[in-house]
Protein backbone atom coordinates (compact mmCIF):
# COMPACT_ATOMS: atom_id res chain seq x y z
CA UNK A 1 0.00 0.00 0.00
CA UNK A 2 1.59 3.35 -0.77
CA UNK A 3 2.69 5.40 1.78
CA UNK A 4 0.97 8.59 0.58
CA UNK A 5 -2.24 9.29 -1.56
CA UNK A 6 -2.49 12.93 -1.71
CA UNK A 7 -0.53 15.03 -4.11
CA UNK A 8 2.25 17.47 -2.86
CA UNK A 9 3.81 19.22 -5.15
CA UNK A 10 3.72 22.49 -2.90
CA UNK A 11 5.94 23.90 -0.24
CA UNK A 12 4.45 22.97 3.18
CA UNK A 13 7.69 24.71 5.49
CA UNK A 14 6.27 28.02 5.55
CA UNK A 15 3.25 26.66 8.43
CA UNK A 16 4.22 26.29 11.65
CA UNK A 17 0.77 24.50 12.36
CA UNK A 18 -2.41 23.88 11.00
CA UNK A 19 -3.44 26.73 12.66
CA UNK A 20 -1.13 28.98 11.04
CA UNK A 21 -1.63 27.33 7.68
CA UNK A 22 -5.48 28.53 7.97
CA UNK A 23 -4.30 32.08 9.00
CA UNK A 24 -2.13 32.74 6.20
CA UNK A 25 -4.90 31.04 4.25
CA UNK A 26 -7.48 33.81 5.32
CA UNK A 27 -5.34 36.57 4.19
CA UNK A 28 -5.19 35.45 0.81
CA UNK A 29 -8.90 35.59 1.21
CA UNK A 30 -8.73 39.14 1.94
CA UNK A 31 -6.45 40.12 -0.82
CA UNK A 32 -8.60 38.52 -3.20
CA UNK A 33 -11.93 40.56 -1.57
CA UNK A 34 -9.69 43.80 -2.00
CA UNK A 35 -9.28 43.37 -5.73
CA UNK A 36 -13.05 42.86 -5.88
CA UNK A 37 -13.04 46.21 -4.76
CA UNK A 38 -10.75 47.42 -7.15
CA UNK A 39 -12.65 45.81 -9.99
CA UNK A 40 -15.37 47.29 -9.34
CA UNK A 41 -13.92 50.79 -9.32
CA UNK A 42 -12.04 50.21 -12.41
CA UNK A 43 -13.17 51.45 -15.87
CA UNK A 44 -14.92 54.28 -14.48
CA UNK A 45 -17.85 51.78 -13.63
CA UNK A 46 -18.53 50.46 -16.68
CA UNK A 47 -19.35 46.95 -16.27
CA UNK A 48 -18.36 45.15 -19.38
CA UNK A 49 -18.06 40.52 -19.73
CA UNK A 50 -14.55 41.09 -18.93
CA UNK A 51 -15.37 43.13 -15.41
CA UNK A 52 -18.15 40.47 -14.66
CA UNK A 53 -16.09 37.49 -15.97
CA UNK A 54 -13.24 39.06 -13.20
CA UNK A 55 -16.00 39.65 -10.68
CA UNK A 56 -17.43 35.83 -11.02
CA UNK A 57 -13.73 34.49 -10.74
CA UNK A 58 -12.89 36.45 -7.53
CA UNK A 59 -16.41 35.07 -6.50
CA UNK A 60 -16.06 31.54 -7.47
CA UNK A 61 -12.49 31.53 -5.97
CA UNK A 62 -14.33 32.83 -2.66
CA UNK A 63 -16.91 30.12 -2.39
CA UNK A 64 -14.20 27.42 -3.13
CA UNK A 65 -11.76 28.89 -0.52
CA UNK A 66 -14.48 28.93 1.73
CA UNK A 67 -15.39 24.73 1.25
CA UNK A 68 -11.56 24.30 1.52
CA UNK A 69 -10.86 25.39 4.66
CA UNK A 70 -13.67 23.75 5.58
CA UNK A 71 -12.81 20.53 4.30
CA UNK A 72 -9.25 20.95 5.66
CA UNK A 73 -11.24 21.87 9.37
CA UNK A 74 -13.08 18.96 9.39
CA UNK A 75 -10.48 16.86 8.03
CA UNK A 76 -11.64 15.64 4.60
CA UNK A 77 -9.42 14.82 1.59
CA UNK A 78 -12.55 13.70 -0.39
CA UNK A 79 -13.97 17.01 -0.71
CA UNK A 80 -10.68 19.19 -0.05
CA UNK A 81 -9.01 17.52 -3.24
CA UNK A 82 -11.90 17.79 -6.13
CA UNK A 83 -12.44 21.61 -4.63
CA UNK A 84 -8.64 22.62 -5.08
CA UNK A 85 -8.98 20.93 -8.72
CA UNK A 86 -11.98 22.70 -9.49
CA UNK A 87 -9.46 26.03 -8.32
CA UNK A 88 -7.03 25.09 -10.61
CA UNK A 89 -9.58 25.19 -13.36
CA UNK A 90 -10.70 28.34 -12.42
CA UNK A 91 -6.98 29.58 -12.50
CA UNK A 92 -6.49 28.34 -15.78
CA UNK A 93 -9.33 29.68 -17.30
CA UNK A 94 -8.33 32.87 -15.77
CA UNK A 95 -4.77 32.65 -17.44
CA UNK A 96 -6.45 32.25 -20.84
CA UNK A 97 -8.90 35.14 -20.84
CA UNK A 98 -5.59 37.71 -19.61
CA UNK A 99 -4.20 36.76 -22.79
CA UNK A 100 -7.46 36.68 -25.11
CA UNK A 101 -9.98 38.31 -23.30
CA UNK A 102 -12.70 38.06 -26.17
CA UNK A 103 -13.06 34.15 -25.28
CA UNK A 104 -14.99 35.47 -22.54
CA UNK A 105 -17.98 35.59 -25.30
CA UNK A 106 -17.23 31.90 -25.22
CA UNK A 107 -17.85 31.82 -21.66
CA UNK A 108 -21.35 34.04 -21.56
CA UNK A 109 -23.44 31.37 -23.44
CA UNK A 110 -24.13 27.42 -23.44
CA UNK A 111 -25.58 27.75 -26.66
CA UNK A 112 -24.39 25.63 -29.49
CA UNK A 113 -24.84 28.01 -32.43
CA UNK A 114 -22.59 31.03 -30.64
CA UNK A 115 -19.55 32.12 -32.87
CA UNK A 116 -17.46 31.85 -29.68
CA UNK A 117 -16.56 28.11 -28.96
CA UNK A 118 -15.01 26.96 -25.66
CA UNK A 119 -11.91 25.46 -25.49
CA UNK A 120 -11.28 22.13 -22.96
CA UNK A 121 -9.36 22.27 -20.18
CA UNK A 122 -6.60 20.49 -21.81
CA UNK A 123 -6.34 22.78 -24.40
CA UNK A 124 -6.48 25.59 -22.06
CA UNK A 125 -3.43 24.21 -19.92
CA UNK A 126 -1.81 23.69 -23.48
CA UNK A 127 -1.89 27.66 -23.90
CA UNK A 128 -0.82 28.56 -20.49
CA UNK A 129 1.96 26.44 -20.53
CA UNK A 130 4.36 28.54 -20.77
CA UNK A 131 3.20 30.84 -18.38
CA UNK A 132 2.61 27.50 -15.66
CA UNK A 133 5.17 24.68 -17.27
CA UNK A 134 4.39 22.36 -14.67
CA UNK A 135 0.55 22.92 -14.40
CA UNK A 136 -0.15 19.96 -16.51
CA UNK A 137 1.94 17.47 -13.60
CA UNK A 138 0.09 19.36 -10.87
CA UNK A 139 -3.59 19.23 -12.73
CA UNK A 140 -2.77 15.35 -13.46
CA UNK A 141 -2.39 14.93 -9.87
CA UNK A 142 -5.17 16.81 -8.42
CA UNK A 143 -7.22 14.56 -11.21
CA UNK A 144 -5.80 11.49 -10.15
CA UNK A 145 -7.65 12.98 -6.60
CA UNK A 146 -10.98 13.67 -7.89
CA UNK A 147 -11.49 10.90 -10.00
CA UNK A 148 -11.35 7.03 -8.41
CA UNK A 149 -8.08 6.54 -8.54
CA UNK A 150 -5.09 5.61 -6.33
CA UNK A 151 -5.76 8.78 -4.61
CA UNK A 152 -9.20 8.02 -3.72
CA UNK A 153 -8.56 3.87 -3.17
CA UNK A 154 -6.37 4.29 -0.30
CA UNK A 155 -7.61 7.49 1.26
CA UNK A 156 -9.62 5.38 3.77
CA UNK A 157 -6.86 3.08 4.42
CA UNK A 158 -3.47 3.75 6.80
CA UNK A 159 -0.79 1.33 7.53
CA UNK A 160 -0.19 0.77 11.15
CA UNK A 161 2.98 1.94 12.79
CA UNK A 162 5.51 -0.90 13.71
CA UNK A 163 3.26 -3.52 11.45
CA UNK A 164 3.68 -5.33 8.97
CA UNK A 165 0.93 -6.50 7.27
CA UNK A 166 -1.60 -4.15 9.67
CA UNK A 167 -3.81 -1.53 8.44
CA UNK A 168 -6.64 0.55 9.64
CA UNK A 169 -9.55 1.41 7.57
CA UNK A 170 -12.23 3.90 8.32
CA UNK A 171 -15.61 5.09 7.06
CA UNK A 172 -15.36 8.34 7.58
CA UNK A 173 -13.29 11.49 6.13
CA UNK A 174 -9.75 11.38 7.52
CA UNK A 175 -6.43 12.51 6.64
CA UNK A 176 -4.02 9.60 5.97
CA UNK A 177 -1.05 11.88 7.57
CA UNK A 178 -2.96 14.43 9.98
CA UNK A 179 0.38 16.43 10.48
CA UNK A 180 1.13 16.81 6.38
CA UNK A 181 -1.75 16.57 4.51
CA UNK A 182 -3.79 19.63 5.52
CA UNK A 183 -0.52 21.60 5.68
CA UNK A 184 -0.51 20.30 1.64
CA UNK A 185 -4.09 21.48 1.14
CA UNK A 186 -3.75 24.88 2.83
CA UNK A 187 -0.61 25.51 0.35
CA UNK A 188 -2.32 24.31 -2.66
CA UNK A 189 -5.10 26.68 -1.57
CA UNK A 190 -2.70 29.78 -1.12
CA UNK A 191 -0.68 29.39 -4.15
CA UNK A 192 -3.94 29.19 -6.48
CA UNK A 193 -4.94 32.41 -4.33
CA UNK A 194 -1.78 34.45 -5.56
CA UNK A 195 -1.88 32.73 -9.07
CA UNK A 196 -5.68 34.14 -9.27
CA UNK A 197 -5.06 37.51 -7.91
CA UNK A 198 -1.86 38.11 -9.43
CA UNK A 199 -4.23 36.81 -13.09
CA UNK A 200 -6.73 39.57 -11.99
CA UNK A 201 -4.38 42.71 -11.38
CA UNK A 202 -2.55 41.84 -14.70
CA UNK A 203 -6.13 41.89 -16.64
CA UNK A 204 -7.13 44.72 -14.69
CA UNK A 205 -4.13 46.77 -15.67
CA UNK A 206 -4.21 45.60 -19.05
CA UNK A 207 -8.00 46.33 -20.24
CA UNK A 208 -9.65 48.25 -17.15
CA UNK A 209 -7.11 50.88 -16.82
CA UNK A 210 -5.85 53.55 -18.86
CA UNK A 211 -6.52 55.92 -21.79
CA UNK A 212 -8.61 53.75 -23.90
CA UNK A 213 -9.25 50.09 -21.53
CA UNK A 214 -11.37 47.84 -23.14
CA UNK A 215 -9.87 44.18 -24.80
CA UNK A 216 -7.92 45.24 -27.69
CA UNK A 217 -6.81 41.16 -28.41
Amino acid sequence: MPKQAEPELVDISRFKSVEDALQQVDAIRDHLHELTKQVFESNDRNITYLTMFLLSALARANGLHLATVHAIETSNPHAAIPLIRSYGDLVVTALYVRDHPRYVDALTDRSPNTKSKRRSIGALIAAVTKYAPGIKHVYDELSEGTHFGAVAMWASWTHKPDTERTVTYASYPRWRDPERDPLVIAAWLIELGEALAGTVETTLNAYLTGPEPGPRA
